[in-house]
């Protein structure tokens, strides 16, 4: 249907996609790069997280790391209208924090306004209870609600 290109001047490497709720996907991989779609590197390779829409437009990109190579591996979306990354870290400074020697597991859990990630923001006018859910969810607002989508913990929609 259609395919892009993002990054910036230098090394760039998706390794994990997630659809957002709005359609659009979040992409998570690694840059060397600090130029065009890139706003920012450390030093080596970064954690480098983009945002784009359901037709491939580039929305908006977030990068994190040190001096040495961090890499994300696997990105998810969160409840909270945020995100979450995994990955390895080599670095020692940043924000990165502590390495406790050669490559360390590194997970970032980013808080996103959940505008950012394409959501209407609700937290304060839905409840959805219980969590976990088994048999029976149970949705409250004080909003006539359009439309309702449930994902899994996978982030599969149904």
């Amino acid at each position: 249907m259609w395919s892009r290109n993002y990054g910036g001047g230098t090394a760039d490497d998706a390794r994990s996609i997630r659809q957002t709720p709005d359609g659009g996907f979040l992409i998570a991989g690694e840059t060397e790069s600090a130029s065009n779609q890139v706003p920012n590197n450390s030093g080596g390779d970064d954690f480098l997280i983009v945002k784009i829409s359901s037709n491939g437009a580039f929305q908006w990109a977030e990068t994190s790391g040190g001096s040495n190579d961090d890499r994300a591996y696997s990105v998810v979306t969160t409840n909270d209208g945020g995100f979450a990354v995994a990955g390895a870290s080599q670095s020692d400074d940043g924000n990165v924090g502590n390495n406790n020697g050669n490559n360390d597991f590194w997970f970032v859990k980013y808080n996103s306004s959940a505008s950012r990630l394409g959501e209407e923001s609700a937290a304060s006018i839905v409840k959805i209870y219980p969590n976990p859910v088994f048999d029976q969810l149970f949705i409250n607002s004080v909003e006539q609600m359009e439309m309702i989508r449930i994902y899994n913990s996978m982030g599969n929609f149904n």
